[in-house]
Formats: structure tokens, sequence, C-alpha cells
């Protein structure tokens, strides 16, 4: 077994937490995505005596401040900043299960603090092999999505080019946070890069590891890529389009927009072109509305493009009849 496993109790860990010397959130680590319910779930199963699945360490790099050597979690985040959180009485939990911690009785209390937890430390290793460990760790883990071990593994040129498109330019306001939390924004931005840069669509997210893991030492279209966001950008929070759009409302077309807008920005004169696309965009989704069937035998362009949209809407297949159809009407007005 790989490292050694050692018993530790919760208030020698919460207050390693609370000096800085236990690391919940190295940078490979996922966020946290556990709602009020897990997290009482969790607290309950401490609460009456139950056992939880280990915690991995590492030995992270020495903090010159402190003068003191960091741990890194590998493994276990989600759960010790639970407890973390439930001791200070953080309000993460809606204590329909479990009483709040200043409730307990003095007792309770101190059989929540000597509870012990399982500890296996991995040792002084170099971070790669550490975001190995992690990703092997949770390659059988479900709730851990493509997205987050890419995350964890690479650190380089391509992905931290989505995360400044992302943090910089307001393309993702749709996304919810639970979603945001599972990185879902991030992997939507991805997904636009990588159809931007091959010239193609491409089905659901399979390109977007290979582009990370190849361009992770250098991405030589980073300046370029985060100059064409930043015109699409500006364009799109210019745009006059209704509340009802297609636009708006269905992710699927936003996609479409937004990488064929990205194919044509160097055609875009911002001060020229807003009304013209703006029009455009509410003459096109006047008319797919006109024509959303299924079934029609005769159908044309709208009504393929509507049932692009909902069917099978992240096949290369549906993005490729969404694409052409938007980029031929997209062609007449510049």
């Amino acid at each position: 077994m790989i490292g050694i496993g050692s018993n530790k109790k919760i208030i020698d860990l919460y207050n390693d937490i609370k000096s800085g010397t236990l690391k919940l959130q190295p940078d490979f680590q996922r966020k946290l995505v556990w709602n009020k319910e897990h997290k009482e779930n969790f607290i309950e199963t401490i609460l009456i005596g139950l056992p939880f699945p280990e915690i991995y360490t590492a030995v992270g790099e020495i903090n010159l401040t402190t003068r003191k050597t960091e741990v890194l979690v590998v493994d276990g985040q989600q759960r010790l900043a639970t407890i973390y959180e439930y001791i200070n009485g953080a309000d993460t939990f809606s204590y329909k299960k479990i009483k709040k911690f200043e409730e307990l009785s003095q007792e309770q209390q101190k059989e929540f603090f000597y509870y012990v937890v399982v500890v296996r430390d991995l040792g002084h290793l170099p971070l790669e092999e550490i975001k190995q460990i992690f990703r092997r760790i949770n390659s059988v883990d479900y709730a851990l999505e493509a997205i987050e071990i890419n995350n964890a593994l690479y650190d380089g040129e391509y992905i931290s080019t989505g995360k400044v498109i992302l943090e910089k330019y307001n393309l993702c306001y749709s996304f919810k946070e639970p979603e945001i939390s599972r990185m879902k924004d991030l992997e939507f931005i991805l997904a636009i890069m990588v159809t931007y840069d091959s010239g193609g669509y491409f089905n659901g997210y399979r390109e977007v590891e290979d582009f990370i893991r190849n361009y992770n030492d250098y991405y030589p279209q980073r300046e370029s890529t985060l100059q064409a966001f930043e015109k699409v950008s500006n364009l799109v929070n210019q745009l006059d389009i209704r509340e009802d759009s297609i636009w708006i409302n269905s992710r699927s077309c936003y996609f479409t927009l937004l990488v064929e807008l990205l194919k044509v920005q160097p055609l875009i004169s911002l001060k020229r072109d807003v009304e013209k696309i703006s029009k455009l965009l509410d003459d096109f989704h006047s008319k797919v509305m006109e024509n959303r069937t299924f079934d029609r035998e005769d159908r044309n362009q709208y009504s393929q493009f509507y049932k692009a949209m909902y069917q099978g809407t992240s096949s290369r297949k549906n993005r490729t009849i969404r694409g052409e159809i938007f980029e031929e009407e997209i062609s007449k007005v510049l």
C-alpha cells in the first residue's frame, strides 16, 4: 500500500487547517461542489460514529513566512472543508437532520473532536507524481468530470488561455452556480476554442483533452485567440437580442453563434455592423420559430436548424448543420 497510514483526530486536522499547515485546495484540486444535503449527510456520518474513506495527503513546499512545511490534501478536500465549516458554524448546512455544532452538548462536541480520521501520507513527492496519484484515485470516481481531471493534470498554455477568456469576457452568463462549480463554463469555452482552432465541429467535448495536452507547453495562437474572443465579446455585449431569443435561451444556438462570429470577426466592424447583426439574429429567430417542426417532409434550412438545436445538440452532425446554415446567413450581411 502506497504511503503511510495514521490516525488523526478531527481537532488536530481542524487546527492544521486553521493554521494553514494543511492546505485544502492546491492548484490541482477541483472546486467544492457538495450541496447542503451532501454536507449534512457527511456530518451525520461522523455524529453517529460511522467511518468514512481515508484522506490522502502529501508534503508540499516550505512556507517561508510560517517556516513550516505545508501539507497538501490530495484526496478528501470536500470532507475536510465540510468538517471545518461545520465547526465554525458556516451557513452551508440546512440543519434538518443534524444540530449545529454549537448546539451539541459539551460531551458531543468532545466526541466530534476526538473522532479518528485515517490519513495516508504519501510523503514528499514531485508535483507531477502527486497529480498522477490524484488522477488515478479519481479515475473510478464518476463524480469527477473530465474537465476537472484535465484541470488537475494540465496547467499550461491552452487551459490557462481558456481561463483568461472565462474571467475577462462575459460569455458564460447563462451558467448556473452548480455548473460553474463543476467547471462546465470552462469546458464550454474550451470547446469553442478547439472548434475555432481546428476549423471544424466535432462530437461533444472529445477533442478538448487532446488540445489541452498537445498545447500544454506552448500555444502559439494564444494572443490571436485572446484578441478574437475580445472582439466577439465586445460585439455580443453590444447586440440588441430579445430576451426570448434562441440565441440566449438555447445553449446550442449560443455555441453556434460564438463559433461562427469568431470565424468572421476579422470582417466585422463594431461601429458598422452591430445593428445589422442584431437585425439578422432577430429575423433568424423569427424564421426558425415559424418553421419549428421535426417531421416536415419539405424542411427548409430554418426547420433543419430548429431540429438541430434540440436533437443531438452536441453531435458533430447537428453542430455542423447549425453552423453552415448560420454561416450562410451572416455572410449575406458582411
